[in-house]
């Protein structure tokens, strides 16, 4: 996964991101991501979230537990967690995407499963579209652990948007 370059800053990082949806399909912009030839987004980088996969429909990722993620019951937090599964459904949204076209979250809901500890070894987040309409859609994502064990089950309902020249001004 490229780094962020903070010395970019995160508003030149954002707007390039923006931008790339005017000129790539969402399937077309992870893959670039993946390959490094675009910016992932700095939240991304800074969580250690990695995008192992993307096809139509289907955006698979990973993420390896370290000590800043625990609360404190020495468990993964539950934010960490929501972010992975909402990033791993959204992309699954966003893969679908034609050029022009944005796929932010509108609802998510989650539920863990089982905690998840420095143990659980890497987490595999996948990300599946459920069903896609006009102006939204809906996805699911499950992580499991290492051993398989899966960890929680989240869905996500994203806005299909389309991106104007003059709104990333």
């Amino acid at each position: 996964m490229p780094q962020f370059d903070a010395a970019r800053g995160q508003a030149d990082a954002a707007m390039t991101l923006a931008d790339g949806a005017l000129h790539r399909t969402g399937l077309q912009w992870l893959r670039d991501a993946m390959d490094g030839t675009t910016p992932v987004p700095p939240f991304v980088h800074e969580l250690g979230i990695r995008l192992e996969r993307a096809d139509r429909g289907l955006v698979i990722g990973s993420f390896e537990p370290r000590q800043f993620h625990l609360n404190g019951l020495a468990t993964v937090h539950g934010g960490v967690l929501a972010t992975l599964a909402d990033t791993v459904a959204s992309c699954a949204v966003l893969s679908i995407a034609p050029v022009g076209v944005v796929t932010p979250t509108l609802e998510m809901k989650i539920n863990f499963l089982r905690p998840a500890t420095m143990a659980s070894g890497t987490l595999t987040a996948e990300g599946r579209l459920i069903s896609s309409g006009r102006t939204t859609a809906l996805a699911e994502a499950r992580i499991s652990d290492a051993h398989g064990k899966q960890i929680s089950h989240a869905t996500v309902t994203c806005t299909l948007i389309a991106v104007q020249p003059e709104d990333l001004g």
